[in-house]
């Protein structure tokens, strides 16, 4: 808006920014247990949920206020990975993704090896 005030857009980019940091946290935890047990394990299996059900409602608010901004306003976003550096939104939604689809991967065959 101006040199003083925000628009509504700003606050929502911020706030996304927030979730997208409070995301990265619990990756951080989430990787940090998978190195330490080699992956999903009986030590870790019940971590891994938690943390899974706590980045799930995290991960609808980042889409619902993102959907709120307009597509060139979207196109702009910039979030922070968990190293700290800043990415455009649609690369660290490709790469949150993949990363959550490889955990899943490996819950499914640490399931079948039960």
């Amino acid at each position: 808006m101006g040199l003083f005030w925000k628009s509504d857009s700003d606050y929502i980019i911020e706030d996304i920014q927030e979730l997208v940091g409070q995301i990265n946290q619990k990756l951080t935890t989430l990787q940090e247990s998978l190195v330490a047990n080699n992956g999903p394990s009986d030590e870790n299996i019940v971590l891994i949920g938690n943390i899974f059900e706590q980045m799930a409602p995290l991960q609808n608010q980042v889409e619902d206020k993102f959907n709120q901004l307009s597509s060139s306003k979207q196109s702009k976003v910039m979030v922070p990975w968990v190293d700290g550096r800043y990415f455009p939104f649609a690369m660290w939604a490709m790469s949150y993704n993949m990363y959550i689809r490889r955990i899943q991967a490996g819950i499914k065959k640490y399931a079948n090896n039960i």
